[in-house]
């Protein structure tokens, strides 16, 4: 049955089969994920160079926007009147072309610190002459054209004339009363002779100056701050982008590993399925081998059995054969019966060997512990010896103990007498000394209790000798 079994799967395996598409289909889908993986991937790392572009243009952008409205608001401050001014001078209504503020300060000096309202101590007034005023010397453009003023500056204005410095000297002759001429760097000539070349700015020319920086600093602000929304709105742009990148690349890797633990899985099952299939041809080889060698077993065995059977009937009746046949079975049972004996024996003397043995082991490290323990006992004697002779040099050294404790008694004794007929404080050193006195004796009665008990069990039942008789008696 296994063999048909075998022989109906080797013709082609529908599993093997389907596992191969699926480890060539999960194969195709691995390298797309790998191919989209690499463009995320590049994708995700030119979204994070223009965020980063993009992120300090923004930065860039702001930084300006704030430095020029720091400068701004400093200049207002600057420009702003007094709190305290009664009277606001007309500068403040003045505004003049870049380039032109040293001309119109060295063209009116101070006097554009004067107010245009009438109630002011000094200030402008629109006054319309009865005649016309004189124009200026041919060559000179008026001043009014590059300022805006109120009217009350407009006559005034009127008869300043711009020129090059270089020609200045040649029109001072040419100008009439109440004309001058002035030079964008700040050179004057007036009609009355007085001339004054380029110097320090006036403080009406830099207040003017500081207003048209004020005016270019007010649309700089406005552009750069323009220009910091935009770059806040492409950052956040790019933001969204790159969070939309980074999410694509990690699903994109996402899948990518899904799909290469899918074609792992069906590499192993595919990798399984082959060894099995293997396996089997391995098995259906060997069983059609087996198969084939016992059919021919199977017909050599029928050919003698047809020949052992055409013998048998050939033979004649073998009872003689039979009866040696009994005496040959009796002499094995014998046989038998006689090994099993001797069997026994030898295995007797085995057990027998192997308890000697087993005896001779443990006798032999009996031995040795015997001789570790007469070395140890050897050594215990040496030092109880050492010992003994120690305690019986300290209990002789003892032996004129009592004799001088006897001595240093009478003494202390006669100094208790003679500290009885003294005063009471003067009595208590010699008890002081007999404390001190007698302490050395309970030391050493303390050090010779101790000896007796270190000393050797065969001693220790002896009596000590007179001297120490006679110390612990003292």
């Amino acid at each position: 049955a296994r063999l048909e079994l075998l022989e109906a799967t080797q013709g082609g395996d529908p599993v093997l089969s389907g596992l191969r598409a699926k480890v060539s289909e999960f194969s195709d889908r691995a390298a797309e994920l790998e191919t989209r993986v690499i463009e995320a991937e590049d994708a995700l790392a030119e979204m994070r160079e223009k965020e980063h572009t993009a992120r300090d243009t923004a930065s860039e952008a702001k930084l300006r926007a704030q430095e020029l409205a720091t400068e701004a608001q400093t200049l207002v401050k600057l420009l702003q009147p007094a709190k305290d001014a009664k009277w606001l001078p007309i500068v403040g209504k003045v505004r003049v072309e870049s380039g032109y503020e040293l001309a119109l300060g060295a063209a009116l000096g101070d006097d554009l610190d004067a107010s245009d309202d009438p109630q002011a101590p000094a200030h402008w007034s629109a006054v319309t002459g009865k005649y016309s005023d004189p124009n200026l010397p041919e060559g000179a453009e008026p001043l009014g054209k590059f300022v805006t003023a109120p009217k009350a500056l407009a006559r005034r204005l009127a008869q300043i004339g711009i020129v090059d410095p270089e020609r200045g000297d040649a029109l001072q002759a040419s100008l009439k009363p109440g004309q001058r001429l002035v030079s964008k760097a700040g050179d004057l000539w007036r009609w009355d002779g007085y001339s004054a070349a380029a110097d320090a700015p006036t403080a009406a020319a830099m207040r003017l100056a500081e207003r048209n920086r004020l005016d270019a600093l007010t649309k700089e602000s406005q552009a750069a701050r323009k220009d910091s929304e935009k770059a806040d709105a492409l950052l956040a742009s790019l933001c969204e982008k790159l969070s939309n990148a980074e999410n694509d690349d990690m699903q994109a890797k996402l899948d990518w590993r899904a799909a290469q633990s899918a074609l792992g899985e069906a590499r192993d099952g595919l990798a399984v399925a082959e060894r099995e299939a293997q396996d089997s041809s391995k098995e259906l080889g060997a069983l059609v081998e087996s198969s084939a060698r016992t059919q021919e077993s199977l017909h050599e065995a029928r050919e003698a059995l047809k020949c052992a059977q055409a013998a048998l009937d050939a033979l004649e009746p073998v009872t003689a054969l039979d009866d040696e046949l009994e005496t040959r079975q009796a002499e094995i049972a014998a046989n038998r019966s006689a090994l099993a004996d001797a069997r026994a024996k030898h295995d007797g003397i085995e057990r027998e060997q192997q308890i000697r043995r087993d005896r001779i082991s443990a006798l032999e490290h009996e031995l040795e512990q015997w001789g570790a323990r007469g070395e140890s006992a050897a050594r215990q004697i040496d030092t109880l010896r050492d010992r003994f002779e120690e305690t019986r040099a300290e209990i002789e050294s003892f032996a004129d103990l009592p004799a001088r404790a006897r001595a240093r008694r009478s003494q202390l004794l006669g100094g208790i007498g003679k500290a009885e007929k003294t005063p009471p404080m003067r009595w208590l050193e010699p008890t002081r000394c007999y404390a001190n006195a007698t302490r050395p004796c309970a030391r050493h009665n303390r050090k010779f209790r101790k000896c007796v008990k270190s000393a050797p069990a065969s001693r220790r039942g002896s009596k000590p000798p007179a001297s120490a008789r006679t110390n612990k008696s003292a």
